[in-house]
């Protein structure tokens, strides 16, 4: 580290004092590594050539460790389109068009999957939780989802009737 001439008496400066300017002193040197470090990092940039690497080993490698032979290339990620995402509610609208062509026979979710060309655990899911809010979609046998045209939304059981006569008035 560095030692920096100052300008003022040092017999006139507390311990505190004394500490607070060593620890600035040992911030300052950090500091001025690592704005060397990006100063090399960008020269290399510049010139087009690899920076060098820091030595020493990489973290969570246990010491001892052999290095992997070579490197595996990265699997190419997915391009996202930002700002491509579906209408609310179009998920919904297609199940719903799709179960209503289906008819009475009704599709599992697998196979009303394959026909959105989405992941069949997807529109499981969907099923089991917005799904079973429309009174419209009904299980049917082996799995398949069947459209019922007409169904009224649940409706609350109505009171029951009371049963027990009234006791006679005696006027």
């Amino acid at each position: 580290m560095r030692l920096i001439r100052f300008a003022m008496d040092l017999t006139k400066i507390s311990a505190s004092e004394f500490g607070r300017i060593q620890a600035l002193l040992q911030r300052k040197g950090k500091l001025q590594d690592e704005i060397r470090s990006i100063d090399s990092e960008l020269a290399s940039i510049q010139s087009g050539t690899p920076a060098a690497s820091k030595p020493g080993r990489k973290p969570g490698r246990a010491p001892g460790r052999p290095k992997k032979s070579a490197p595996k290339a990265p699997a190419p990620k997915a391009k996202s389109k930002p700002g491509k995402r579906g209408k609310r509610g179009a998920v919904k609208d297609s199940i719903i068009k799709i179960l209503k062509a289906a008819g009475p026979e009704g599709l599992t979710a697998r196979e009303v999957a394959d026909k959105l060309k989405a992941k069949p655990i997807n529109i499981a899911t969907w099923f089991s939780s917005t799904g079973k809010l429309i009174s419209q979609i009904k299980a049917g046998a082996n799995g398949k989802r069947v459209w019922v045209e007409g169904t009224a939304p649940a409706e609350a059981p109505a009171a029951p009737a009371e049963t027990a006569e009234a006791p006679a008035s005696t006027n």
